[in-house]
């Protein structure tokens, strides 16, 4: 049996980020050969795994977390599992992951899922697995454990064209269908700018075109903001049945402006992507020339281009391709073929169980420094969360 552990905790989860589909996604292709079963911990189930098989919510905060880990221990003792493997799938649950790892004696695993390198602290477990190279490259040279890069997390989405009609309406011939798929906030404010920026170019450069942008609604006043900027080129679609498994609308749309794992799913869909790149007013079109820079940076806010390709960014450089049937038909025959090269979750898995099995050799190896250093590091983090949420 594989236990995985996710976190929902109020104040530092959203419960709808790209990491909980790519667990989805990972762990059903492992229970096609292994038993596996997933549990959240945290005040609220996260949204994104509503209907998920073999799965449990445990509630509980970061200040409290060993409540957590006794209902574990009870869930695993009344069904009979015989664990062989803890796999933890964000750092708030990696200090509940260590220790169900020294009281079932199973090894532990840890995924860095997406973001930016730690400014201060990151726990510590015998092996770690991340999706992009900059973040490889610098726990490499941090950690004492076995770090694996394993970007393999999405499969081909099943295209839904009844829910997306019903969503969207009919498809508008000759018009350019782009999506932005993200949640709506902070954080992506400057990439769905982006999005509409590079839409009204197309507009103004006789391309007729339309963009959707889908999301988790994280911040209203974010949203009216981006509403301000927008034509009537632009919709927003923000309630459960255009969000959920938003993956599955893909087919519907010619383009994706993506971030992390949207792109990955555009390009697993045989979608023309686009990527954000900082200092720069429009995304970068994908290709095998650009791909190498938003793969290092998990296709985030924080790629950036060498001067050699800089000019991607440039509508005299990226608009021609869309004048040109069999130009756009290369770009989605790109798109395919990164995607299997890089992020199949069918060969992931594959890989994913043989790293299991290897492991089992350091079943419940842990240092207690590193337990105590990641429960202070939460406990603190807990009471920030309340600090913040009292204010």
């Amino acid at each position: 049996m594989i236990l995985y552990l996710i976190g929902n905790f109020s104040g530092s989860n959203t419960g709808a980020g790209g990491h909980y589909y790519s667990l989805i996604e990972m762990s059903s292709q492992v229970k096609k050969v292994r038993s596996a079963h997933v549990v959240s911990l945290g005040q609220a189930v996260p949204v994104a795994l509503s209907g998920l098989d073999d799965y449990t919510h445990i509630s509980c905060s970061l200040i409290n977390q060993y409540r957590g880990v006794r209902r574990i221990i009870n869930l695993v003792s009344e069904n009979g599992w015989a664990v062989t493997a803890i796999h933890a799938y964000d750092s708030n649950v990696a200090y509940i992951g260590m220790v169900l790892a020294k009281k079932l004696s199973a090894p532990l695993f840890l995924t860095k899922c997406g973001g930016p390198v730690p400014k201060y602290f990151f726990p510590n477990a015998p092996y770690l697995f991340v999706f992009h190279p900059a973040d490889f490259d610098y726990f490499s040279s941090r950690r004492r454990g076995v770090v694996t890069l394993l970007p393999n997390r999405v499969s081909r989405p099943t295209y839904d064209s009844e829910r997306a009609i019903k969503v969207f309406g009919e498809k508008r011939p000759g018009v350019l269908t782009f999506f932005r798929i993200g949640r709506i906030g902070k954080t992506y404010k400057e990439t769905v700018l982006s999005a509409i920026r590079l839409v009204k170019c197309f507009n103004d450069n006789g391309i007729e075109s339309e963009l959707k942008v889908i999301g988790h609604l994280e911040s209203k006043a974010v949203l009216e903001e981006l509403k301000s900027a927008a034509d009537g080129s632009v919709t927003f679609h923000t309630d459960f049945i255009e969000t959920y498994k938003a993956s599955e609308l893909i087919g519907y749309c010619d383009v994706v402006v993506g971030t992390g794992r949207g792109v990955l799913e555009a390009m697993a869909s045989g979608r023309i992507v686009f990527f954000p790149v900082l200092g720069s007013d429009y995304p970068c079109l994908l290709n095998k020339k650009t791909f190498e820079f938003g793969f290092a940076e998990n296709f985030s806010q924080r790629v950036s281009l060498s001067a050699d390709v800089q000019s991607v960014t440039s509508p005299d450089i990226f608009l021609p391709y869309f004048h040109s049937e069999s130009l756009r038909e290369a770009l989605r025959s790109t798109s395919l073929e990164l995607f299997g090269q890089y992020f199949d979750s069918v060969k992931g898995a594959v890989r994913l169980i043989e790293i299991y099995d290897d492991g089992a050799r350091d079943a419940g190896k842990l240092s207690y420094w590193d337990m105590f250093v990641q429960r202070a590091y939460l406990f603190a983090l807990g009471l920030i969360n309340l600090f913040r949420k009292s204010i």
